[in-house]
């Protein structure tokens, strides 16, 4: 299966990780864009020098993991198509050139499940598309949920020592701990069969959460999913 991720999946360090250890364990194929990935480098640039740098270190290493995941697309595609918003335009475009099954967002207003089942695809959060792979494979999710609470526990102790590359890089917050916090709940969750009940209480595991602990990081996550935040960047989600 191939799955396009969206802007707003990539720019957490925690979403993005937790997302690229279940597709290195085969879970899925992972596919981006290179403006994709070049809105992922312009939002970090509001958490200033320490955050760009950060960010253009995943970047590398994002490029180095996974070389084939990037996908271009003719001109023409984009015109042929059509969304709400014209500007989420070109990650469609992605996923129709890169023969995804699903594009991962959490942007669901802007990306209408008809319009995009007319071009063969389907939309999913990271919930459920997490949940998805877990029902179909519960050790191979619970493997990787167990290996990205490592390396935040690895990142949180050298951030507890001063290496700042180690805090929660991409994230406005800058610590690790929140990180930890969830990857260790969703580790728990997917080991002792509990994943798909936590997700059916009112705090979802994942993405709600998440956003929770994000400030206003995009338009569609102040809008929808946090309404009480102060605002602190002002990143599209695609």
């Amino acid at each position: 299966m191939k799955a396009l991720l969206d802007t707003c999946v990539i720019y957490p360090t925690v979403m993005r990780e937790m997302l690229l250890e279940v597709a290195k364990a085969g879970g899925f194929e992972p596919l981006w864009s290179a403006r994709i990935l070049e809105e992922w480098q312009r939002a970090a640039i509001k958490l200033g020098p320490d955050g760009v740098a950060q960010a253009a270190g995943e970047l590398v290493m994002l490029k180095r993991d996974w070389p084939r995941s990037v996908v271009t697309w003719p001109v023409s595609l984009e015109a042929r198509l059509w969304l709400p918003d014209p500007a989420d335009v070109h990650v469609l475009a992605a996923a129709i050139a890169g023969h995804a099954d699903a594009i991962v967002t959490v942007n669901a207003k802007d990306f209408p499940r008809g319009v995009l089942a007319e071009e063969g695809l389907s939309r999913a959060d990271p919930d459920a598309f997490l949940v998805g792979l877990h029902a179909a494979q519960p050790d191979m999710v619970a493997g990787a949920a167990a290996q990205e609470g490592q390396v935040a526990a690895y990142r949180q102790s050298l951030d507890a020592v001063g290496c700042s590359w180690a805090r929660g890089s991409s994230l406005p917050f800058g610590r690790a701990s929140p990180q930890l916090a969830l990857c260790t709940k969703f580790k728990r969750c997917c080991v002792d069969g509990s994943l798909a009940s936590a997700l059916a209480s009112p705090e979802r595991i994942f993405s709600m959460s998440l956003a929770r602990t994000f400030p206003n990081s995009t338009p569609h996550w102040s809008k929808e999913l946090m309404p009480n935040m102060t605002p602190s960047t002002k990143t599209r989600c695609s």
